[in-house]
């Protein structure tokens, strides 16, 4: 899990997102990015992952939870100063849980965000 800092917990903050943000797709991938610069010093991000994904949340919780720790092992490689919505939209199945942990991390690198 990360902590706090790197972590969007306001409504009004994902609408920004929304609103306001580029989206990067990953052709194939069951998720995508949307992502707008911030003026913190740290990058920040949200997961939302919809009932329609997954009828029970202990899969979206352990899904949130994966790709949480792929942010955490990689916060020295993340650029600094953006607020990032990860926003997973196919159904995944248990056996998937792998494969989307390496689309999220592609689609990283795609947006400029994670250094190779």
């Amino acid at each position: 899990m990360i902590s706090k800092k790197y972590r969007i917990r306001k409504k009004k903050e994902v609408e920004k997102i929304f609103k306001e943000g580029k989206k990067v797709v990953l052709p194939g991938a069951g998720l995508y990015l949307k992502l707008v610069a911030n003026d913190k010093e740290n990058t920040r991000f949200v997961f939302i992952i919809s009932k329609k994904v997954s009828s029970k949340a202990v899969l979206r919780n352990k899904l949130k939870r994966r790709l949480s720790e792929i942010v955490r092992i990689n916060l020295e490689r993340i650029k600094k100063g953006f607020d990032v919505a990860v926003v997973v939209f196919s159904r995944i199945e248990k056996e998937d849980l792998p494969r989307y942990e390496n689309d999220f991390e592609r689609l990283l690198i795609k947006s400029g965000i994670l250094k190779k």
